[in-house]
């Protein structure tokens, strides 16, 4: 089963996030906010705290010097330098076309087991600040180049990011999907770039790259049952960002039991996590199969033109063992190739597969 290659609005803003979060001005940007912490910041507050003598009020017999500006500065700082070091060779891999996780979350993680009592509360909350800032810069870039061990986006993570990306830019490219380049899951693509699936209308985009450190594609990464019937409830426009709408969906009699706990406290009802309690049982993983998504060269369309209200046509579904009581084509997100007519009365196949359920989703193509 082929879905049609015209990208929604939902997709064509998927594909921009990763053609910008895969961007070498992207990486750049993340090797300069590290570069401007070392010159700028710590410099500075290493400078200052020599200067005031810090470090003879905070030398003790039980920790040594484990607490002073001398300990961080020769331990701590370390780290910070090799990270800047380490994106200076991604900058210069990713010239070469060779692509990969950075080593932001390893670097300030190491960092954060060192000592900042030698600073004033003013003096951390500014490196705070700033790691939280490089932290949050690399985040969506990993996420991108995520390996398998690694978490890499799905629906809710793209809506999660989309709110600040929007206010980055008020156009993206467009985009053409290119049904003459089709690759499997868990195969490397003899060409870099972004990927939709073929066969699931509902499956987070993915970037993956060529050559012999490649990546594969990865499996979609789709809803499940309860994430269908989330965007169902909820509708496109408000699915992850009406906290009112997810909360009642999520106290809705068929997933209250499972959800209750995670949005209804002891101190009362709690709409704001309801969108990362419903995310956190809404997707399922699957193979598929995936078309090149191409950015058109210098044309371009309004972001507010994309965020009219996109209809979803659900349209009628079918649970594995259940009767049509609407005739027409329908898929199975859990199986390849798995689109077939049901007539009314017909009962639809279970598949015995580790994705969960077996549902039937009416087909928008007709025919």
């Amino acid at each position: 089963m082929i879905f049609s290659v015209e990208l929604t609005s939902w997709r064509k803003k998927q594909a921009a996030m990763l053609l910008y979060y895969s961007s070498l001005e992207y990486l750049i940007t993340l090797h300069k906010l590290v570069t401007d912490l070392i010159n700028g910041d710590v410099e500075a507050i290493l400078e200052r705290a020599q200067i005031q003598r810090r470090d003879k009020l905070l030398v003790d017999k039980r920790w040594g010097v484990r607490n002073t500006s001398k300990n961080w500065s020769n331990y701590a700082w370390p780290y910070l330098k090799d990270l800047q070091i380490s994106l200076a060779k991604n900058i210069a891999e990713r010239e070469a076309g060779v692509y990969g996780m950075t080593a932001v979350s390893e670097y300030l993680y190491a960092l954060q087991q060192f000592s900042l009592d030698w600073m004033t509360p003013a003096e951390e909350e500014i490196l705070n600040t700033a790691t939280q800032n490089i932290s949050y810069w690399a985040t969506p870039l990993d996420k991108t180049m995520a390996d398998f061990m690694s978490s890499s986006w799905n629906d809710f993570g793209f809506a999660y990011r989309y709110p600040d990306y929007v206010t980055q830019f008020d156009t993206i490219s467009k985009f053409h999907v290119n049904t003459d380049i089709i690759v499997s899951t868990d195969v490397i693509p003899e060409k870099t770039g972004i990927y939709v699936s073929k066969d699931d209308p509902h499956a987070a985009l993915q970037f993956a790259w060529a050559g012999k450190e490649g990546r594969k594609l990865r499996e979609a990464n789709t809803f499940n049952e309860l994430g269908l019937d989330a965007l169902a409830a909820v509708g496109r426009k408000d699915l992850w960002f009406n906290e009112q709408k997810m909360f009642d969906f999520a106290t809705t009699s068929k997933y209250a039991k499972l959800l209750h706990d995670d949005v209804i406290w002891e101190n009362g009802s709690h709409p704001d996590l309801a969108p990362s309690a419903v995310a956190r049982q809404a997707f399922t993983k699957r193979p598929s199969e995936w078309y090149l998504v191409e950015p058109i060269e210098g044309e371009f369309e309004k972001l507010a033109d994309l965020d009219i209200v996109e209809t979803v046509e659900n349209g009628p579904r079918i649970a594995g063992g259940e009767k049509c009581t609407e005739p027409g084509f329908y898929f199975a997100p859990s199986r390849l190739d798995s689109r077939r007519y049901f007539s009314r009365g017909d009962t639809a196949p279970s598949f015995d597969t580790q994705y969960g359920a077996t549902i039937w989703q009416w087909d928008m193509q007709q025919q």
